[in-house]
């Protein structure tokens, strides 16, 4: 049986390739982003003044990285002639101040409940367990705070995707 390789087939392995190769950086992506979050939380216990100048890197890298990723997905539909260099800039304005907002409701929302749960955490652990009221305290308040803010990330992203998806334009009926 003889194997013909056709230009399809080849353009289809040259896809593999590059989803293999797209899916090996967001793997590294992943471990940049824990490493970071490791390190911020190694300083906090060894230099505490640290952990707040290093928080905000973080989030500024964070910040960073998913506009780099919605401004280069826009690039692509912009040189596939999908859309136009004015709606190329909308959207990118658009999906940034998106991404902004729902990480500052995120980060504001998560570090509120994480302030109310973190003290009653440690006093219920302090009364159970002599000695364990600033740790446990501390990672209930890093567990909620979390759980909330991705709660609030992906509420506000759904809204906001709602909000900016295009909608169906139909024309008005003429009343001849």
């Amino acid at each position: 049986m003889e194997m013909v390789i056709t230009e399809n087939t080849g353009i289809q392995a040259r896809k593999r390739m590059l989803r293999r190769k797209h899916s090996f950086r967001i793997i590294w992506r992943i471990f940049i982003l824990l490493g970071l979050m490791l390190a911020v939380f190694f300083c906090f216990w060894l230099w505490p003044s640290i952990s707040g100048p290093m928080t905000v890197i973080l989030v500024i890298g964070m910040l960073g990285m998913a506009m780099i990723v919605t401004v280069q997905g826009n690039g692509r539909a912009y040189k596939l002639g999908k859309i136009s260099r004015r709606e190329l800039s909308h959207k990118n304005l658009v999906d940034v101040f998106g991404i902004i907002l729902t990480m500052a409701l995120a980060i504001l929302a998560g570090g509120t409940v994480s302030g109310y749960v973190s003290p009653l955490a440690g006093k219920a652990a302090k009364a159970t367990f002599h000695g364990t009221g600033f740790t446990a305290g501390l990672l209930a308040g890093i567990f909620a705070g979390m759980l909330v803010g991705l709660g609030i990330g992906y509420l506000v992203r759904w809204i906001w995707g709602m909000l900016t998806k295009p909608r169906n334009s139909v024309p008005a009926k003429s009343s001849m």
